[in-house]
């Protein structure tokens, strides 16, 4: 509001297309074991979450998991998963919607928390 609706807008979007067997909407603690079962199992899996770290209501929690506490398994558990090639893991990201032909619509907001993102980074990325 205004703003001319004319100006171009300076930012730099992208868009992305993937395919998978598991898409899990939530890294929280049953997102990232979900994701760690179907990757084990060589399914190809897609974990997003709208937050900038893995681990959702773990992250106020100090509990044992796997006889050490929240962190720690959340720390090894992302790290597990970024190392699985079958596995793509997308934080800040929304899913917006679940369409026809099992398409689902995600938003990467990969440079929004900047306050000088590189010129040569898009913002945001469409998948």
């Amino acid at each position: 509001m205004g703003r001319s609706a004319t100006a171009p807008d300076p930012d730099r979007y992208e868009h992305a297309y993937a395919h998978c067997d598991v898409l899990i909407v939530g890294g929280g603690p049953t997102g990232l074991a979900a994701a760690r079962a179907a990757g084990a199992a060589g399914a190809r899996v897609i974990v997003c979450d709208e937050g900038a770290r893995w681990g959702g209501s773990l992250l106020g929690d100090d509990v044992v998991i796997d006889e050490g506490g929240s962190a720690a398994w959340i720390a090894h558990v992302a790290d597990e998963l970024a190392a699985n090639a079958g596995v793509t893991l997308l934080p800040r990201t929304t899913a917006f919607g679940i369409y026809d032909g099992n398409l689902a619509g995600l938003v990467e907001r990969i440079t929004d928390h900047l306050a000088a993102p590189p010129a040569d980074v898009p913002r945001q990325r469409l998948w």
